[in-house]
């Protein structure tokens, strides 16, 4: 009989936790996961631009997880540009693999 291992979370399962760790002073609407539209809204408190040193760009009010590699970032340019995403929307890269964000780091290229 064969079994397989069966992982105990799926990768970028915990980037809500780890966006409102990162940005301890705003208050975030997280969407399920899969759901249509973008997966955050910023709803109040400090607007994540407002931090030192944030990746965040000023007048977005919307975030969406993508893996930080190029087909993620095309797709996120995609779903702007389709007007799947608001104009307004920050992209939240992570690793794919691991589930880590890297949005304090991303470049956009794999």
């Amino acid at each position: 009989m064969l079994f397989r291992a069966v992982p105990l979370s799926v990768p970028g399962e915990e980037l809500p936790t780890k966006l409102s760790n990162r940005f301890d002073q705003t208050d975030f609407e997280f969407k399920p996961r899969g759901a249509a539209g973008a997966d955050v809204k910023v709803t109040g408190g400090m607007h994540p631009s407002e931090y030192p040193d944030s990746f965040w760009e000023e007048g977005n009010d919307y975030g969406d997880f993508k893996p930080d590699n190029n087909s993620g970032w095309n797709r996120f340019d995609q779903e702007v540009n389709s007007g799947k995403l608001p104009e307004n929307t920050q992209m939240l890269p992570y690793d794919d693999q691991t589930g880590e964000p890297t949005w304090d780091s991303a470049r956009g290229d794999d």
